[in-house]
């Protein structure tokens, strides 16, 4: 009961409801009488491993960018599931927050919607790293990678593969089976609504589990981890991976090409795509000196270079201005 009280406490009052009209407002103003029938459903659905079907159901709102129009690119979709649902899911995220930290599952190099962690984490770091190869007059590649859709396109099996493999509780990993499968959304505009569709891939759009559960799919993704050399930070899945230019460029090169073909393998193991239009690199350099032909391939197509990269909100451009407004920001503080 303390758990369940405590994830009420913590829910807003006025987000809207899904199908089954219960709002969190309904929620926090039960009577405690009624908080021990939330707390025995709950429960049955954790001793069962299985949802309400209810639970599956998403109302999809299509909310306009600026005006109204009649293209649907115009739109943004909110995603509305029973608050119910996700007070349970929320219950459920904690849980697997907790088994993942204490058992230290997640890669280091993971700033992601985890405790103490933040976006100023990687920016900070990577000013810093960029800071540091400047004023020893060396220069570092940055690669900037962008997964096309990444939550959205999450294979459901192969997460569960990971979960089992992570060693997670049978029946967490169970639950988490029958929450994402056998999903379903309609659309629903003014007084009209669409058919029911069913969902195939992805994670719940606003399911506070959601994050959790993509942390854990991204989780193996190649990562480099050799300071001095080469070192990636992880955001979600915004990743940007850095490679000193130190060494002949055959060397350099290489290195660099072995990274990306492990980045290929992972993307095709794991059903996600690179959005190679958006993927790009940027050298970083202090003294204006000729920089080394290095060509950082994907898929067989080489990247573009953008002097002019924004990465979690900061754009780190040739001027440097980021590397002070990162490091002298009173948010930020060094990993």
């Amino acid at each position: 009961m303390e758990e369940l009280v405590s994830s009420i406490k913590s829910i807003r009052a006025n987000s809207a409801p899904g199908p089954d009209k219960i709002t969190n407002h309904m929620i926090k103003n039960f009577p405690a009488s009624f908080l021990e029938v939330v707390l025995e459903l709950f429960n049955l659905t954790l001793k069962c491993e299985k949802i309400p079907e209810s639970w599956k159901i998403a109302s999809i709102q299509m909310i306009p960018k600026k005006n109204v129009s009649s293209n649907p690119t115009d739109y943004r979709p909110i995603s509305l599931t029973s608050c119910l649902g996700k007070l349970c899911e929320k219950i459920i995220g904690n849980r697997m927050r907790s088994f993942l930290e204490e058992n230290k599952k997640l890669s280091k190099r993971q700033s992601g919607f985890r405790k103490k962690r933040g976006t100023w984490d990687n920016l900070v770091y990577l000013a810093q790293k960029i800071a540091e190869n400047i004023n020893r007059g060396q220069k570092l590649l940055c690669i900037f990678f962008d997964i096309e859709k990444a939550f959205d396109n999450v294979w459901h099996k192969g997460l569960i593969w990971k979960l089992m493999n992570m060693k997670v509780p049978t029946y967490l990993v169970n639950w988490i089976e029958s929450f994402l499968f056998g999903r379903s959304f309609y659309v629903k505009l003014n007084e009209s609504q669409s058919i029911t569709y069913e969902i195939g891939a992805g994670v719940p759009q606003g399911a506070s589990i959601s994050p959790i559960l993509f942390m854990i799919f991204i989780n193996d993704i190649p990562l480099e981890d050799n300071e001095g050399i080469s070192e990636s930070l992880l955001f979600a899945d915004d990743l940007v991976t850095m490679f000193d230019l130190e060494g002949s460029n055959e060397v350099v090169q290489k290195r660099i090409d072995n990274y990306m073909e492990k980045m290929e393998e992972w993307f095709r193991q794991w059903r996600l795509c690179p959005s190679i239009g958006k993927c790009c690199y940027t050298v970083f350099s202090g003294n204006g000196h000729e920089e080394k032909t290095i060509k950082p391939k994907l898929f067989g197509k080489e990247l573009k270079k953008d002097d002019n990269l924004k990465l979690l909100g900061i754009v780190f451009d040739k001027t440097l201005s980021f590397v002070a407004q990162a490091i002298h920001s009173k948010s930020a503080f060094l990993l």
